[in-house]
């Protein structure tokens, strides 16, 4: 098993801590079940969520709550 850790810039929001954050560490794991990016809140360290391939804009993913009901409201906008 390989793994590799690298630190990325963001503007999300953590579910766990109830934090927006601004950092986010990436842990990408190549094991026999193949290539996993594993996501990690920068300021409670607590698992974010598992993926099979790398999330180009992981601030939309892990958005505010109250981003997600606006654009809701306003699906076209």
């Amino acid at each position: 098993m390989k793994k590799e850790i690298e630190k990325e810039v963001v503007n999300a929001f953590c579910p766990y801590c109830l934090k927006d954050i601004s950092t986010v560490w990436v842990c990408k794991i190549e094991s026999i079940i193949g290539l996993r990016y594993i996501y990690f809140c920068g300021e409670c360290q607590k698992s974010l969520g598992t993926f099979q391939n790398k999330i180009k804009n992981i601030g939309r993913v892990f958005s505010h709550p109250s981003q997600i009901n606006s654009e809701l409201k306003n699906p076209l906008s």
